[in-house]
């Protein structure tokens, strides 16, 4: 669609905009005349499941200060992006390149009137389409937008395109107008809009079906059969083998393998492929199961495709019904979050790959060769720390759903198995604590890199979230909870307000107003506040210092300050992007 807005500023406008959008199903929407500058965000237009490229009027590209200005909204299912070519901020054109669902170059603009630059204007848009046609021939061409008085006569006989829409779209003249290179694979026609303008807009639809986006999907089929078959399983396992193991690391390497494999035996890893037009409510499980129907119907089991066709109905309608009941605070703030913008979208383009982004996370660390201290010395009458059954028991019972590791072991695994595992999982445990090791099996970490703006062109771009395995979290926690946290707090400094049990950002901003109050009555003339932020201040901490450090604290026991050395060092890692793998990577 080709709208010419005359200012997406104007309240209401994005959501007028947004019913032009979903009342004629568009997925690219391109606007003239958004009146937009430096000084508005792109997320105070944000459209829920777009994406904003935008093009402003700047004092380069004109002589006025306000106005003008072209942008594209489109869904995230177009893989788009903007194309750099000479002279482009010197007029109000914004070019773009579409690689799926279709080949296309795109190019929307606006004309000022009366601005008598027509033949220069001619000149650069014909010789820079030219050269993009060269440098892609399969694909299309489309120059849409406000034209005003632009002559389209010397634009068609310069390139190859044709004008695709004879009829008025502002009052008795036509102002608007698309140009393209092959017409016959498009219709063309015009609208009114529900943005307060006066001019139509006009909607291009191919006449053949766009192809869809299809991706694949790995899940695992955890159906509640599936699920009672693997604790009924887990329930008859034997595992003497962890108690005689005399290696803790070994012993939790073996449970995590035998683990795996009967959750491999009950839940298998399916795959499958979705597709965008796909709707919400056909997941992955559903579109397996829809799959395997059709492969019964072909071998004429009809028991079966009825009995699997009431799982899928099932399905379905418990999809449909998901989140259309009451919504806590959380639910409510991801729904604002995500329609002002402040939410990012996560199908955000990564244009690098994994073993690109695993070598950049590994080398932010300033941490060169391994910990040159010793361990910490063990005097003879330090008591060797241990954790209860009762411990270990209820604290699986109280793990909450989270991402799963690179052991693809789920939450649930532990959760719902805790009366057999307390026991394997306390004897590895104290044994650890014991040698002060944190098992290396735990040790590795599945990075998901997580773009910080809507537009990732350089790795500084992205933020590393590291996943563990749930029960390499779970021993941290107790080790924390247990041993740490006391000593840890009372230790700190009091005007310490972050990362300590009770302090908070709000009570560091209120300690700072009630220390400039006390001074401005103490006849001061003016007060100072230096604030500091450091870049991957947390990437860059030396691990010998906070050994050091560590050692400080009193009533903290030897063992844990070793537990935690070990915890630090000979770590690995690997970045997952889209399905695609790095390989396994130290950090210096």
């Amino acid at each position: 669609m080709f709208v010419n807005a005359r200012s997406l500023k104007k309240p209401g406008a994005t959501s007028d905009l947004l019913a032009d959008i979903l009342e004629n199903n568009i997925q690219l929407c391109c606007v003239t005349e958004t009146w937009f500058n430096s000084e508005f965000p792109s997320s105070n237009f944000f459209i829920p499941n777009y994406n904003l490229i935008r093009h402003d009027r700047t004092p380069s590209n004109s002589d006025k200060k306000t106005g003008g200005g072209v942008c594209i909204y489109h869904h995230e299912d177009i893989e788009i992006q903007p194309i750099n070519v000479s002279r482009c901020q010197q007029f109000e054109i914004l070019w773009t390149k579409i690689t799926a669902p279709t080949k296309l170059i795109l190019v929307v603009l606006y004309y000022p009137p009366c601005l008598n630059k027509q033949k220069d204007y001619v000149d650069y848009l014909a010789s820079t389409a030219e050269d993009l046609m060269l440098t892609h021939p399969n694909y299309e061409l489309m120059i849409g937008g406000d034209f005003n008085d632009l002559s389209t006569v010397e634009l068609t006989s310069c390139i190859h395109v044709s004008n695709c829409l004879d009829a008025p779209t502002c009052g008795k003249s036509q102002l608007d107008f698309v140009l393209c290179s092959n017409p016959s694979h498009f219709e063309f026609h015009t609208t009114d809009s529900n943005v307060k303008t006066d001019h139509k807009a006009i909607l291009v639809s191919p006449k053949c079906p766009t192809p869809s986006i299809k991706r694949l999907h790995y899940f695992r089929d955890q159906r509640y059969q599936n699920v009672f078959n693997f604790n009924n399983q887990l329930s008859y396992e034997d595992f003497t083998y962890v108690y005689t193991t005399s290696d803790p690391d070994v012993a939790m390497m073996g449970l995590l393998d035998h683990l795996k494999g009967v959750l491999d035996l009950n839940c298998p890893l399916k795959k499958v492929k979705l597709s965008n037009k796909d709707p919400h409510y056909i997941t992955p499980l559903v579109k397996h199961l829809l799959k395997k129907r059709n492969q019964l119907n072909r071998k004429r089991n009809h028991r079966q495709v009825s009995l699997l066709t009431d799982q899928i109905r099932n399905l379905i309608k418990d999809n449909m019904l998901k989140g259309s009941g009451r919504r806590g605070t959380q639910k409510w703030w991801n729904v604002v979050n995500q329609h002002t913008g402040r939410k990012q979208n996560s199908t955000t383009q990564i244009p690098f790959t994994p073993d690109e982004i695993c070598n950049f996370f590994t080398d932010i660390s300033t941490q060169h060769g391994p910990i040159n201290l010793p361990p910490h010395e063990v005097v003879g009458d330090s008591p060797i720390p241990e954790l209860s059954l009762h411990q270990i028991y209820y604290s699986l019972l109280g793990l909450k759903k989270t991402a799963v590791g690179y052991d693809q072991l789920p939450t649930w695994v532990f959760k719902d198995n805790a009366h057999i595992l307390a026991e394997p999982i306390h004897s590895i445990y104290n044994r650890c604590l014991a040698s002060s090791s944190f098992p290396n099996s735990l040790k590795r970490s599945r990075i998901i890199p997580v773009p910080k703006s809507a537009k990732v062109n350089d790795l500084n771009n992205l933020r590393p979230i590291p996943v563990t395995p749930v029960i390499a979290r779970h021993f941290e926690r107790l080790v924390y909870d247990n041993f740490l946290k006391e000593p840890y707090n009372r230790w700190l400094s009091r005007n310490q307000c972050g990362f300590r049990q009770g302090g908070s950002t709000e009570f560091a901003l209120l300690k700072i107003l009630d220390t400039c109050k006390n001074l401005d009555t103490s006849d001061h003339d003016y007060i100072k506040l230096i604030f500091l932020d450091l870049s991957k201040a947390f990437d860059r901490v030396q691990h010998e210092l906070v050994l050091t450090q560590l050692k400080k604290i009193s009533g903290l026991s030897p063992f844990i300050i070793n537990f935690i050395r070990s915890f630090i060092t000979e770590r690995s890692q690997f970045v997952c992007v889209a399905g695609r793998s790095s390989d396994l990577m130290s950090p210096n």
